[in-house]
């Protein structure tokens, strides 16, 4: 800690420390961010009156870049790329420039935002999986906007998509369609986004007053080969009589349909396979793979007005989108008669 006089500057640490509250609530009640309860905020005005804190939060001066960082941490992830250039063209109209970034991981799979904000970029979109404790330490004063999960610091806000509609909407059509052992298989249940995917599955069921398999629930790395190999190694064993995959992308999607036609699985007449985001692959699959679609321009340009409004010393309130619909191709078919009949 540094020292002004005989005065001892104190970190914001370590007042929400003393005061046994959250990095992030702290901060709230010294910057006037976001609301916190009477109680809370007591706590930390007490411990401002027996310390002395000089915060740390202070908006960046204005016009040092115009750039901000479009970081994702899978740049071969269409969804990512299929939002950018949306996202781009509504930066330039407000006199900015993007720049795509990827992610530099360590041991707490995080994203090292501290070096983009080091080299004087304006302000940064974040699609990365962001360990949250650790990113209330950075203490950064950098402008934030992060893709469906809220950080809840100071100069930060989020863009919230409808992942448990469209994961309701996507299981729900499969049951109306006969399919009653469907796996869904996604990025880990820690990652508020997929959690939020996981019980729109499990509410579909309920909804229907339809048990489920807990086993038919999947959680991976969402990529191409984690999905693979996990689709291979379900459909080999096949205990449960497996007719559909829902899976939280369409790379994992497409990973499900090769693993089934190397095994000599007919998609859709053995097995209909869902994807979410409606990427180009979804035209490129064969047959052209059913995917829940969440539009990606609106995306990009909510991202942009959020992180531009927070640069500009405006307030910038989560954003909620809500349209999601889901797009059927030839990848889904309705279960086999001799299927239905037995799960029912």
């Amino acid at each position: 800690m540094q020292r002004k006089g005989n005065v001892k500057q104190t970190t914001l640490k370590e007042i929400a420390e003393r005061a046994g509250v959250s990095i992030a609530t702290a901060s709230n009640v010294i910057n006037n961010t976001r609301p916190v309860s009477h109680n809370l905020r007591l706590k930390v005005e007490k411990v401002l009156g027996e310390m002395t804190y000089q915060s740390k939060y202070k908006p960046r001066s204005r016009g040092i870049s115009r750039l901000i960082a479009f970081v994702v941490d899978d740049m071969q992830n269409p969804y990512f790329t299929e939002i950018f250039p949306a996202a781009e063209r509504c930066a330039k109209t407000m006199g900015y420039n993007l720049i795509l970034v990827q992610s530099i991981k360590h041991s707490h799979n995080i994203l090292y935002i501290k070096d983009l904000e080091d080299k004087n970029i304006s302000g940064i979109i974040g699609f990365a999986l962001i360990n949250q404790e650790y990113l209330e330490e950075l203490s950064l004063n950098i402008p934030m906007v992060l893709l469906a999960n809220d950080p809840g610091l100071p100069f930060s806000s989020a863009v919230i998509l409808p992942d448990e509609a469209g994961s309701f909407l996507a299981t729900e059509y499969l049951i109306a369609s006969g399919h009653r052992n469907i796996i869904v298989m996604g990025g880990p249940s820690k990652i508020p986004c997929f959690a939020r995917r996981y019980k729109g599955y499990e509410n579909a069921f309920k909804k229907n007053n339809l048990p489920f398999n807990k086993k038919n629930i999947v959680e991976i790395e969402p990529n191409f080969s984690q999905a693979f190999v996990s689709t291979k190694k379900i459909l080999e064993e096949n205990k449960y009589n497996i007719t559909a995959f829902m899976t939280h992308n369409d790379i994992s999607a497409c990973a499900v349909m090769a693993a089934a036609r190397e095994m000599g699985i007919r998609i859709p007449e053995d097995l209909s396979v869902v994807g979410f985001d409606n990427t180009y692959l979804t035209n490129i699959t064969n047959p052209p793979l059913t995917s829940v679609d969440i539009p990606k321009k609106t995306v990009g340009i909510r991202l942009v007005e959020l992180v531009v409004r927070l640069i500009n010393g405006q307030s910038a309130p989560v954003s909620n989108i809500k349209d999601v619909k889901l797009n059927l191709r030839g990848s889904t078919a309705a279960a086999k008669e001799a299927e239905r009949s037995k799960e029912q």
